[in-house]
């Protein structure tokens, strides 16, 4: 006997679930950091336990358009039973990696909720949809990076739904064509600014796979050089939209009382964001990926506590930990679904690297005496071209990079290939009809994922994805292979 959705009773049970599935992942948290950190017994099975009941509360949550992602889950599960003696420890493995991503996810989660009512973050969300068209592109592709820094592909939701509340058919003076065509370039912007953000973001699931895949490579080579092919796409970006956009129609003015001084308080909220990362890493000797779940959640309650200066300390302490525990309780639990989704999705790249021949594939590459430039390149196609497939970059990339662990055996420097992994992964981002971003703006706009990723993202996909390809074969001719 089901309740009826509006009674007592059935919404009991829906705050009771969504207050377990919000403490579940806290728990996975807590024992994913005491864990890796602190090396804390126990800490492992903990860890596991949590996640496997926040799976199984997330499950009946899961849309239908991401239940393929979870059969193949099951399946990579099944062939591991059927091929391997090992396959429990295999599980575990698997069901690790899911679970440290978990924890990453819910660790930036924190920084949504404290994003939410952050008068910095909505002035400056303002100031960029409603630069002039001249200047519009720039604003949204560049600052949209910083939003993407905070809260991932939550800040399509924010800027997207900004976009179309201020692109209105009045505001295009009555022109369904002036305003389709704002409509395309600002998401175009904000699609963008969100690929740059995956190569120059600290936090995202990009930099933390890479470097939990190559721990020779340190975040000191990898985030300046990612920045650095991040300004590069950007302003590939705004060339490609200046010669392929018409020219706005004059009289175009900007709407925003907020000045380009708006941005200056989320570009420093950002650079306190990672100073406290890395801040962390250092007085714990940990990595800088352990360093972002511990410090971003903390940041996220101290920009909570200061979001009110007209109340006293006292107050404002009584009402930061109303919020972070309706956060935890209530809020945390709209987040299970994109958690789940990304976690399944670091599982089965670990299984199914476990599962391929990949010594013999290995050997195979190496006996071809291919160049590392052909490597580089088809490790650069195959994660882009996967991606266009629906196959997300996590598990494409968990693969590939498992693939060459040792990158020197093969002539590869370890920057060279984390920077075509990293790349790959950013453009595919922006151009696969089934990566978060392009559905999220989907759903804004009310057209088509592929319409938005392929026909409006893709020229400039293949023309960016050679540039950069470029640099990164540019990059291995400079570096060389490392020795010693």
């Amino acid at each position: 006997m089901s309740l009826p959705a509006q009674s007592p009773l059935y919404r009991l049970a829906g705050s009771l679930v969504s207050g377990v599935v919000g403490i579940s992942l806290v728990v996975v948290w807590a024992s994913t950091i005491g864990g890796h950190v602190w090396g804390l017994p126990g800490a492992f099975e903990l860890q596991l336990a949590a996640f496997l009941l926040f799976v199984l509360l997330s499950l009946p949550a899961v849309p239908r358009s991401a239940w393929f992602l979870m059969a193949m889950c099951g399946a990579t599960a099944l062939a591991a039973f059927l091929l391997r003696e090992d396959w429990l420890v295999l599980m575990g493995l698997g069901l690790s990696r899911a679970a440290f991503l978990a924890t990453l996810f819910a660790a930036l989660s924190m920084l949504r909720e404290a994003a939410r009512h952050s008068a910095a973050v909505h002035q400056c969300g303002e100031m960029l949809v409603s630069r002039p068209p001249g200047q519009r592109y720039a604003a949204l592709s560049g600052g949209g990076s910083l939003f993407c820094v905070i809260l991932n592909f939550g800040a399509m939701n924010l800027l997207g739904a900004m976009v179309k509340a201020t692109n209105t058919l009045e505001k295009a003076g009555g022109d369904e064509r002036v305003r389709s065509i704002r409509e395309k370039r600002m998401i175009l912007a904000l699609l963008r600014s969100f690929s740059a953000s995956i190569m120059l973001s600290p936090l995202s699931v990009g930099f933390a796979l890479i470097l939990s895949a190559f721990p020779q490579l340190g975040w000191q080579l990898l985030l300046p050089m990612g920045f650095a092919f991040a300004l590069v796409f950007l302003a590939l970006g705004w060339l490609f939209d200046r010669l392929t956009m018409p020219a706005p129609p004059p009289g175009s003015v900007a709407s925003s009382a907020h000045g380009w001084s708006a941005a200056l308080p989320l570009l420093g909220i950002v650079a306190g964001i990672i100073a406290a990362a890395i801040l962390v890493e250092i007085l714990l000797e940990t990595s800088l990926v352990l360093g972002v779940m511990v410090a971003v959640p903390l940041f996220g309650c101290g920009w909570i506590f200061v979001q009110t200066p007209a109340l006293g300390l006292i107050e404002r302490a009584a009402r930061t930990g109303r919020r972070v525990r309706h956060f935890l309780l209530a809020d945390l639990s709209r987040s299970q679904v994109e958690v789940l989704i990304v976690s399944s999705a670091g599982f089965m790249g670990v299984v199914l690297a476990a599962l391929l021949p990949l010594a013999e594939l290995r050997e195979l590459v190496s006996e071809s005496a291919a160049s590392p430039y052909l490597i580089l390149a088809g490790l650069f196609v195959t994660v882009l071209l996967l991606g266009q497939a629906g196959f997300n970059p996590i598990v494409s990339v968990t693969v590939l990079s498992a693939l060459f662990p040792i990158p020197e055996a093969l002539g590869l420097h370890p920057l060279a290939l984390a920077m075509a992994l990293l790349t790959s992964w950013a453009l595919a981002a922006g151009s696969s009809y089934a990566i978060a971003a392009v559905l999220i703006l989907a759903r804004l706009t009310g057209k088509n994922a592929s319409t938005i990723g392929r026909d409006w993202n893709g020229p400039f996909t293949v023309m960016a994805g050679i540039l950069l390809l470029g640099l990164v074969l540019g990059l291995q001719m400079i570096l060389g292979v490392p020795t010693g």
